[in-house]
This record gives C-alpha cells, structure tokens and sequence, in this order.
C-alpha cells in the first residue's frame, strides 16, 4: 500500500475494509493528519505503530478494534 499524503481518515477506511478491523478515533482531529507511507505485505499491527509513531499519537488495541489518541507529550 501506497499513501502519499492521504487524510488518516481514508487511511484508515481502506485498512478497516482490507483488514476486517476497525480504528477509533479518539479526537475527530486526527483524522485530518496527513498519511505518506510506503507498507508490503506488513502485518496491521505494524502498520498500525507505524502510523502511531509517525504522527505522535498513542495506540492501544483491543481484539480487532484499534483506538488512536493524541499524545500527552
């Protein structure tokens, strides 16, 4: 997968449908982050940490429900 400045919104849409997952956003203003990542055959939660990591938020996961939330710091 391919993302080449995409909202995290449609990100995420894409990997729910792809995945049989789904992403909850803890701040509506998160979906609005802009995603540029290049990802192979990497397993969601990889994925999932690296776009965490790359715009500074926090994950956690519960079953196949992922929750992003800005971070404290």
């Amino acid at each position: 997968f391919f993302f080449d400045g995409v909202r995290l919104e449609y990100v995420a849409e894409f990997l729910e449908s792809f995945y049989a997952i789904e992403i909850v956003f803890e701040n509506d203003s998160i979906k609005e982050l802009p995603i540029t990542s290049d990802f192979k055959n990497d397993d969601i939660d990889d994925i999932m940490e690296v776009i965490a990591f790359s715009q500074n938020l926090t994950l956690k996961k519960d079953n196949y429900i992922y929750y992003l939330d800005e971070s404290d710091n």
